[in-house]
């Protein structure tokens, strides 16, 4: 499936429960580390953070966009 596929179904996951489109990096990787994610946190934190942002700095050639950071930590799902 890949982490990014992953990835997403764990931030609706998250969303669903919260009963709103915010969600923050510790949940993420708090969330992936209770379904033992085969992924490392590292690998987390880099594709929430960078891969998957849409306002991130350009580092990665295979970026996407279906996140956006409002905040220090917090981001929502495009």
């Amino acid at each position: 499936m890949g982490c990014r596929n992953e990835l997403l179904v764990l931030i609706n996951e998250i969303i669903a429960e919260k009963e709103t489109n915010e969600f923050s990096l510790g949940e993420v990787v708090k969330r992936a580390k209770e379904r033992n994610f085969l992924y490392s946190e590292s690998n987390v934190r880099t594709h929430v953070c960078a891969k998957m942002c849409a306002n991130a700095p350009e580092h990665h050639r295979d970026k996407t966009e279906d996140l956006k950071r409002v905040s220090r930590g917090l981001y929502k799902l495009l």
